[in-house]
This record gives structure tokens, C-alpha cells and sequence, in this order.
């Protein structure tokens, strides 16, 4: 059993560093899809904001300001009326006093006619059906999508894989606006 759990650590270090080697090379800019629209990203951890906003901006919508940053609702909320955000990338928690921000911030875009849908990336799993509930009850028009953070940080193989699920369902959201 000693020699399986030292080949399955080993196996687990090459697949992550495979993994690290493939998600490290650059999209060409030529083949660089890019997405109409402008995003938000709704995080109060600033490093994790800083991470998930060059991830976007890296893989789909090329170019500076088309993808904002927040570290708190009122601020988003005032982002989201003034820069005409369509989409937005949504923490739960947004800190003291704010344990359930994410989804007062929900609530609050549902009468944005312009506001498309959102992307909620929390590790607060306790949260998750009362998002996919609120999912449901919303417009139609409104998209609510939900992801778990991976544990560890930015820099880990599997947080960029997730960041790239992200993306997707930002393309499954934004997409109608191609055809607008």
C-alpha cells in the first residue's frame, strides 16, 4: 500500500503539472475569441478579483475596460447602472456585514434591462440551492449560473481550469448579444 499512495502522489504531482503546462500557453492572438459586452467581477478578495479579471480578460474579451472589478455591492450596483454591465462574475460573501451580498446583488439586477445573467463562483456551498431557487424564480431573460471555488489559489492548475468553465458560461449568457 506504501508503493500505490507514493505512485498516486506522484501521479497526481505529473498531472498537475501537465495541466499547468498546457493552461500556460497563449491563446494566439489571431484565434483569441472575443466577447461582446462588459463583465463585472464581484469579489472582495482583492488578489482573487486582480487573478479572475486578467483570466478574463486573457482568454475572451480582449482589450482593457471591458471587464470591471468590485469589492462591494454599492459599488458594483453603481458600476452595473453606469458602465452598462451585461454580465457579471458573483462571490457570495463579500465580507463583514456582507455574508450574503452576491445575492442582495442578484435581487437587485433583476429589474436591469440590459443585465443578461451572472456567474456565481463561491466556496459557500450552503448557499447554493437558495441561488439555483433564486435562478429559477427570476426572468428568463436572466441567466444565474453556479460554480464552487476550487481550493488553493490562483496560481493552481484547477482554479485556472475553473476559471476557464467561467468563461464558458459567460460565452452561454453574452452569446444573444452577438445576434442583437
Amino acid at each position: 500500500t506504501i508503493a500505490l499512495e507514493r505512485y498516486a502522489e506522484r501521479l497526481q504531482r505529473e498531472v498537475a503539472r501537465s495541466l499547468q503546462q498546457i493552461l500556460s500557453r497563449p491563446i494566439p492572438h489571431e484565434k483569441r475569441p472575443v466577447l461582446p459586452g462588459k463583465v463585472l467581477v464581484l469579489e472582495d478578495d482583492g488578489c482573487m478579483r486582480d487573478a479572475l479579471i486578467g483570466q478574463f480578460q486573457d482568454l475572451s474579451f480582449d482589450g482593457r475596460g471591458r471587464v470591471y472589478g468590485s469589492g462591494s455591492l454599492a459599488e458594483a450596483l453603481r458600476i452595473v447602472e453606469s458602465e452598462g454591465i451585461q454580465a457579471a462574475l458573483v462571490d457570495i460573501d463579500l465580507g463583514s456585514g456582507f455574508e450574503r451580498g452576491g445575492i442582495d446583488f442578484l435581487r437587485a439586477v433583476q429589474v436591469n434591462r440590459d443585465f443578461r445573467g451572472a456567474v456565481v463562483f463561491t466556496s459557500h456551498r450552503q448557499y447554493r440551492e437558495e441561488i439555483l431557487n433564486l435562478a429559477g424564480s427570476v426572468s428568463r431573460r436572466l441567466t444565474v449560473t453556479y460554480h464552487e471555488k476550487p481550493d488553493g489559489d490562483s496560481d493552481d492548475p484547477f482554479f485556472q481550469e475553473a476559471a476557464n468553465r467561467l468563461a464558458e458560461d459567460f460565452w452561454d449568457i453574452l452569446g444573444p448579444v452577438l445576434s442583437s
